[in-house]
């Protein structure tokens, strides 16, 4: 019963168990975004992510050996947040205050919580579906248009990393400072490396 993102999710954790010297004291955790248009009646809004939240997913602190028994751990604990509108209150909490502002208002006011949280201890990385798409023209349900998403903007010490389906690929991306390059490419390797591959190209 797993989904392409409960995949995804397990070989992140996995990835990050192996990188950053982790010590397996401090819990994995990650946030992710969540597309609220599941909520909607039509399942639709009018553009790509103009009605979608986060999810802070706290994985704990042991790593099972096999990537099944991570992955069945993954789809236990975001099943149980599904049963529970899954991203609904994050948003909630911050309609009033923060979704409801002008963007010109709204974008300096996030950059500057991101960069302050990146320097507590309480920091997490963050994976969103949203990421560059390599074709230049795409269809998006309808007649080929020219189209593009953008990597997550963030830099270290935390992480905005995004993943982007279409015409039967995936594609990982990152935006980071250029002395971080070396570190993205070793985490991306990581998360592939992961990947039951072979069982993915079976099906």
């Amino acid at each position: 019963d797993a989904t392409i993102n409960d995949i995804l999710l397990a070989a992140i954790f996995r990835a990050f168990s192996k990188i950053g010297e982790w010590d397996g004291k401090a819990a994995l955790r990650m946030a992710m975004t969540i597309d609220l248009r599941r909520y909607l009646p039509e399942r639709k809004a009018e553009s790509i992510a103009n009605f979608s939240s986060i999810e802070i997913v706290t994985y704990g602190t042991d790593m099972e050996d096999s990537f099944e028994s991570t992955l069945t751990h993954v789809v236990g604990m975001i099943g149980k947040r599904k049963s529970s509108w899954l991203g609904l209150n994050p948003f909630s909490s911050a309609l009033m205050g923060v979704w409801g502002l002008p963007f010109p208002i709204l974008k300096p006011i996030v950059k500057k919580s991101w960069e302050a949280k990146s320097h507590t201890s309480g920091a997490f990385d963050l994976f969103t579906n949203m990421g560059d798409i390599p074709l230049e023209n795409v269809n998006l349900g309808g007649r080929p248009t020219r189209a593009w998403l953008l990597p997550p903007d963030c830099s270290l010490p935390m992480l905005f990393f995004g993943c982007s389906g279409y015409d039967g690929a995936l594609t990982l991306s990152a935006s980071v400072l250029p002395d971080a390059t070396d570190t993205i490419e070793k985490f991306s390797d990581l998360i592939i490396s992961e990947l039951p591959l072979t069982a993915v190209r079976e099906k």
